[in-house]
């Protein structure tokens, strides 16, 4: 026995997947595809005969009247998604403990105030993606204190977040960006609650904490051990 994917749209073909040897597999990247693509599509996982046109008999090399083995026809090999895309951002906090947002155009997406991010280009680390997005959200240029640990997963993409500190402001923002603002802990988590798009909300409060909690925890460690700890 073995199994394929069947996708279907509108009510239309878009073809199918397979084969594959057991179903568990199967329905792993029928789920993974039905991700990506939109809510009204049609994947399934299907039973095919063995013998059918999805598989061919081989020789046994045991004897003639030994039943035959059966392998995948060339060219049929399982679907095996691509990697996911990286984004990278920052939570930017500056002395006084302050911590930057901004607020997209039209509040894009359902994103009333968020943190700064963005996806990482081919040739860039996660680190160089990271700072050219604050950069081009926000208009600060920052540097990198130390990699918020955790990884944050979206429709899209898969996101990781750098603590900064704020170098400059050039006062320069990017077209999808209405305005930016260093706001309290408490004034910047009320302000990503006003995020509609549930999973970016989610998303962005959790990083908050994160790199909040961090910049404190450095923070009381500087105080506590000022020969043996500097806060970048």
């Amino acid at each position: 026995m073995a199994y394929k994917i069947v996708i279907r749209k509108n009510g239309k073909s878009h073809g199918e997947m397979g084969p594959y040897s057991s179903q568990s597999a199967a329905q792993s990247d029928a789920r993974t595809i039905k991700i990506r693509l939109s809510e009204d599509a049609d994947v399934v996982v299907q039973r095919v005969e063995i013998g059918g046109v999805r598989y061919r008999p081989e020789a046994s090399k045991s004897s003639a009247s030994s039943a035959p083995s059966f392998g995948p026809l060339p060219g049929k090999l399982p679907y095996v998604p691509p990697p996911p895309r990286i984004a990278a951002g920052g939570v930017v906090v500056n002395e006084d403990g302050l911590i930057l947002v901004r607020e997209p155009l039209n509040h894009f997406d359902g994103y009333v105030w968020s943190l700064p991010k963005g996806g990482v280009d081919k040739g860039e680390t996660d680190e160089q993606g990271a700072l050219r997005e604050v950069e081009e959200e926000t208009g600060v240029r920052a540097e990198i204190v130390e990699r918020i640990p955790g990884e944050w997963k979206s429709t899209s993409a898969l996101n990781r977040y750098f603590l900064m500190r704020p170098i400059e402001n050039t006062g320069v923002l990017d077209k999808e960006t209405e305005q930016i603002a260093f706001v309290t802990y408490d004034e910047a988590k009320e302000l990503l609650s006003l995020t509609t798009n549930k999973r970016g909300r989610e998303r962005d409060l959790a990083v908050l904490d994160a790199g909040y909690g961090l910049w404190v925890t450095r923070k009381h460690a500087t105080k506590a051990n000022p020969r043996h700890h500097r806060f970048a």
